[in-house]
């Protein structure tokens, strides 16, 4: 179990700095990063004294890490070579466009899409509604450990996300985005 909790420094609160703590199987850590999805955590990146193992966390969770940093994830949101059409993945950057770089590289791969890495870098540079939007079922995870907008995760579903045609789509809907800004 993960319970987590803030804690704010004497005289440094008035300038919002908090910071936040996990207590995982009586063991206290750092939260770095933290993303859940539907009110669960999936990922996690801790910083302690303590060595993380997957038996603290629970089933599906795998552990990578060692000399007191670690990152923690729930294996099914991150199991890229899966076949199902029912997977609810989750892309991790070390920003926001990079967790859209990300997931823009694994649709084109899957399915075939053929677009350069140049390309789908500048794609990612772009906020969109396509992002977070129930057609596409795209969506955000912030980043509890800090609300920095900078460093959010992209969720996508693709049990309803899944074909050719509604991957190009959505990269379609992406590009003329862009043009249209670019043309305001």
């Amino acid at each position: 179990m993960i319970t987590t909790f803030t804690y704010s420094p004497a005289g440094i609160s008035e300038s919002g700095q908090a910071y936040m703590f996990a207590n995982i199987n009586g063991k206290t850590y750092h939260i770095v990063r933290g993303y859940r999805l539907q009110n669960r955590e999936i990922f996690l990146q801790v910083a302690g004294t303590t060595a993380l193992r997957p038996s603290d966390l629970g089933q599906h969770w795998e552990v990578m890490g060692s000399k007191g940093f670690h990152t923690a994830y729930v294996s099914r949101y991150f199991h890229y070579q899966s076949e199902r059409a029912d997977l609810q993945l989750a892309f991790v950057g070390n920003s926001t466009a990079g967790s859209r770089f990300l997931a823009l590289w694994f649709i084109s791969r899957r399915f075939g899409l053929g677009c350069s890495e140049t390309v789908l870098a500048e794609l990612s540079e772009r906020e969109t509604q396509q992002w977070t939007s129930y057609r596409y079922s795209t969506s955000y995870l912030d980043d509890f450990a800090s609300q920095d907008q900078n460093r959010r995760a992209v969720c996508m579903d693709f049990q309803y996300f899944g074909s050719p045609e509604t991957a190009t789509e959505f990269i379609e809907q992406i590009k003329n985005n862009e043009e249209e800004d670019n043309n305001d």
